[in-house]
């Protein structure tokens, strides 16, 4: 798929809530994109601005689906 990603904190929590025998979840969002030079604090072209859009909206979704089941 094409994907570089840059994380370096999920692991840690992931490794602490196993040992201590939680369950964790985490959600990622994409801030940057260096392949193309995009940046969130640069201004969205429309395209970026609709993908962001419905990129929040599938994330409020998801959040209240998980909230559901706990």
């Amino acid at each position: 798929m094409n994907i570089i990603g840059i994380e370096m904190e999920t692991s840690a929590i992931f490794t602490i809530a196993n040992l201590q025998g939680k369950h964790v979840a985490a959600i990622h969002v994409v801030s940057d994109n260096p392949l193309v030079g995009k940046s969130l604090v640069e201004p969205f072209s429309p395209e970026d601005r609709n993908r962001k859009e419905e990129a929040t909206k599938l994330l409020q979704e998801v959040i209240l689906r998980i909230a559901a089941e706990i």
